[in-house]
């Protein structure tokens, strides 16, 4: 994998920033993987092409497929669009690009059918904030925009200002932010001020199709395309998408399509896509300090985080790549009677420790994500301090004669 570099010049200066490194992950499929979503720490799922599902019960690290039963699919309609858990048991897909929405409570293993309120032959996407309530998003069969509203289990229709009459007008993503919620179609955002029972059209003013929509805040909006015009960065919206401009400090000549937006628990901004430019995919991320831009082997369709941090995206050919050293990501314990509690977590500055079923001599080792030894204790401390450590996350690893056992701990400063 190819890590790409850039400097920014400034009044014959450099400025740099810390990069991140892109970890790739292995999985059993060559087929384009489309959505990712974790429903914990540890159980995390994937969706593709000609029905591929993949699940992983160690963090990301390991993928396996999924003998799911249930899920049906037209031809012409057999891949699964996009993933979303709200436990590790209950868990929403949508087949298509025409097909339907699906919903199982067994993790993954069977599916149901969810019947819609209105008709809504293409499909896509979604928005669940847990089990029963969300919204689901496509377009009518001979008509443009649909969007359902789920609440209690139970659908009803929305209503569409100015929907489009165009089939191929089907809703692609959907975003809340109380209740402000955000969609897009091929050519136009949908704008909710109610919580989704009305929505406004808007067109989007480009030629670009519209792919991915993404609320930062009360007044930040970002949204992705399929470049068609030569454009530069991400849309963006700061009067909470009601105008619409381009994020010119994302600028590239490869003119990429951006495929997907996604805001990290701890605030951290990330974009995905591919360009008829470059053979490779690319990432895009927001550390606070403005976008910088990686290459990696594959273009990327979807991307999600867990733990504050950690970051993963899916793309062609089987690609999973991550933003952790995949040695990292299954922490667990060998011994079943060891209990470990590392609090605040996130810390400012003391992490404090409590622990039982410890009754022999134990060693502490604090490490950073590339495996680096930090510290060492050759006893086991009750508290240590990180305040002198830049903001990130680390690896605390305590082991015994007859167990070890670790846990990520992340140091961010203000929080």
């Amino acid at each position: 994998m190819k890590l790409l570099t850039l400097t920014l010049s400034l009044s014959m200066a450099s400025l740099t920033i810390a990069q991140t490194t892109w970890y790739d992950i292995a999985t059993p499929t060559n087929k384009k993987l489309l959505a990712i979503d974790f429903a914990s720490e540890q159980v995390g799922y994937i969706v593709g092409e000609d029905s591929t599902m993949l699940k992983s019960t160690d963090g990301g690290l390991n993928w396996n497929q999924v003998n799911y039963s249930g899920i049906t699919f037209y031809p012409g309609g057999e891949d699964i669009l996009n993933v979303k858990f709200v436990s590790e048991q209950i868990g929403y897909v949508t087949t298509g690009p025409y097909g339907g929405l699906f919903k199982t409570t067994d993790g993954g293993s069977n599916w149901t059918a969810l019947t819609a309120a209105g008709t809504i032959c293409y499909n896509q996407a979604f928005y669940f904030s847990s089990e029963g309530n969300g919204f689901y998003g496509g377009s009518g069969c001979f008509q443009g925009e649909a969007i359902d509203q789920m609440s209690g289990g139970t659908f009803s229709s929305t209503t569409i200002n100015s929907p489009s009459s165009l089939a191929s007008d089907y809703v692609r993503d959907i975003d809340f932010r109380g209740n402000l919620g955000m969609a897009v179609s091929a050519s136009r955002f949908l704008r909710s001020t109610d919580g989704g029972a009305n929505w406004d059209t808007l067109s989007s003013g480009t030629m670009n199709p519209l792919t991915s929509i993404k609320i930062i805040n009360d007044t930040l909006v970002y949204a992705g395309y399929i470049d068609e015009s030569s454009s530069f960065g991400l849309m963006k919206s700061v009067d909470a998408g009601l105008t619409w401009g381009t994020e010119t400090s994302m600028a590239t000549f490869y003119y990429p399509d951006y495929h997907d937006v996604i805001s990290a628990d701890n605030g951290y901004l990330y974009s995905c896509g591919g360009s008829d430019f470059v053979t490779t995919g690319l990432i895009f991320e927001d550390k606070g300090q403005g976008w910088w831009y990686y290459d990696v082997d594959q273009t990327i369709y979807g991307m999600t985080n867990y733990k504050d941090s950690i970051v993963f995206g899916v793309g062609d050919s089987g690609y999973v790549v991550t933003n952790i050293d995949p040695q990292s990501l299954s922490i667990n314990s060998n011994h079943e009677n060891v209990e470990l509690k590392v609090y605040p977590n996130p810390t400012e500055s003391i992490c404090f420790f409590e622990f039982s079923g410890i009754n022999e001599s134990t060693t502490l080792q604090l490490f950073d994500l590339q495996g680096r030894l930090i510290r060492s204790y050759s006893t086991m401390p009750y508290q240590i301090s990180m305040q002198d450590l830049p903001d990130g996350v680390y690896i605390i690893h305590i082991e015994g004669d007859s167990f070890s056992t670790s846990e990520r701990l992340i140091k961010k400063g203000g929080f």
